[in-house]
């Protein structure tokens, strides 16, 4: 590393270490704000089918076995993203054990 040193005063020197340091600190602090909420999307039951190539059937039967979770509003069954991720997650290990 080869390092230049100009006629710069202590003063000067300071002042750009000082907004360097800044700089790097809001990065890393910019690293663990809470990113925004994503908005939800929920997925009927013909979409995850559809997303899972399996037929109503299979799905209602890994939902009865608690492979699947989902959300019940009313009489509606509603899965999240994060409900299909973890039964692929689920279902692969599985076949891997």
């Amino acid at each position: 590393m080869k390092l230049f040193i100009s006629e710069t005063t202590a003063e000067e020197l300071v002042s750009t270490f000082q907004i360097k340091v800044k700089e790097v600190i809001q990065e890393e602090v910019n690293k663990f704000k809470p990113q925004q909420k994503q908005e939800l999307k929920f997925y009927t039951r013909k979409e995850v089918c559809k997303l899972l190539g399996i037929s109503l059937v299979t799905l209602s039967s890994y939902i009865d076995k608690g492979v699947i979770s989902c959300n019940r509003i009313g009489k509606n069954i509603r899965f999240t993203d994060k409900h299909i991720t973890d039964a692929l997650i689920d279902i692969n290990n599985k076949k891997t054990a």
